[in-house]
């Protein structure tokens, strides 16, 4: 018997949700368009907290101009947390 595929979350709306909840205005991101790469190499980088000030700075302007790297963004640090969970750090 094949397995029920899993519902997708709409993290989107999760977040309207949550600003709306706590009264913040809704983020506005850049035009998806104009992004550069998303380079999940970087953003693990940044998980582990390998980058240097000035790198940090730049990524972190690319996570909060678009949305693309605010998704790579957050599964880079949730496979961080995994890998140290796992490592019992």
């Amino acid at each position: 018997m094949p397995t029920p595929k899993k519902k997708k979350r709409d993290y989107d709306a999760d977040v309207r949700a949550w600003l709306a909840k706590l009264g913040l205005p809704e983020r506005k991101y850049r035009d998806e368009a104009t992004a550069p790469e998303v380079d999940e190499h970087v953003l693990g980088r940044l998980a582990r907290q390998e980058l240097t000030k000035e790198e940090a700075h730049e990524v972190l302007g690319l996570i909060h101009s678009f949305r693309s790297w605010t998704r790579a963004f957050a599964e880079a640090l949730a496979a961080e947390f995994r890998r140290r969970e796992e490592q019992g750090l």
